[in-house]
């Protein structure tokens, strides 16, 4: 019986298969690749889908408006100098003046500004003074008496009895002088000018 042997060899139909199968599958992924994904997912900055999120190139955070930032009140000009209160040019005006010595021409300044600013016992202190160191004791003894009844100052209450004294009022520079001799009973000296004011009024009151 002979046996008949089929030579192997390429089957025609096999490529064909194949090669369609092929052309298939690729048609199959441009299509899903350039037409179904990019319409059924849109990549951008506020796509969300299935819990997942795409960063977003903006800032957290919104830019400040200039119009704001012109807004902003600028502050004020800065001046060169210092900018000087009342008392400040009293003193400045006063000073020359006593520094020379100049006592009557310093009253009006005191005069002035005491208008304006009678409760500055400072000033009001450096006027009494002058006001003896210009002849004129009499006026300087009300303005003393109204200091110590802001508080009891020696110089001051002594300065008060030296006046009195001056002006022939040794009676009532007496009660200063005790004043200050009981606070001080140890100063000889304050006491001994308190005895020669009451000696010389023995002797030309």
């Amino acid at each position: 019986m002979a046996t008949q042997i089929r030579r192997s060899g390429s089957d025609p139909r096999y490529f064909l298969k194949f090669a369609g199968t092929a052309t298939l599958l690729i048609s199959v992924t441009l299509v899903l690749v350039l037409y179904v994904l990019p319409q059924r997912y849109v990549l951008n900055s506020d796509f969300r889908e299935g819990g997942l999120s795409f960063p977003t190139p903006s800032t957290p955070f919104e830019p400040v408006s200039p119009l704001l930032v012109a807004a902003l009140p600028t502050p004020p000009p800065q001046f060169g100098g210092i900018v000087q209160g009342p008392a400040e040019i009293f003193w400045d005006r006063v000073m020359p003046l006593l520094e020379a010595e100049r006592y009557a021409a310093a009253i009006p300044v005191f005069v002035d500004y005491m208008g304006g600013y009678p409760g500055d016992l400072d000033v009001r202190r450096e006027f009494a003074l002058t006001l003896v160191a210009a002849g004129r004791a009499d006026e300087a003894v009300p303005i003393l008496e109204g200091l110590l009844e802001y508080g009891a100052d020696p110089v001051l209450r002594l300065l008060l009895a030296r006046t009195l004294r001056d002006e022939r009022h040794v009676s009532e520079a007496s009660v200063h002088y005790a004043i200050l001799v009981n606070g001080d009973p140890e100063d000889d000296a304050l006491t001994l000018e308190w005895a020669q004011a009451l000696a010389w009024v023995e002797s030309y009151g």
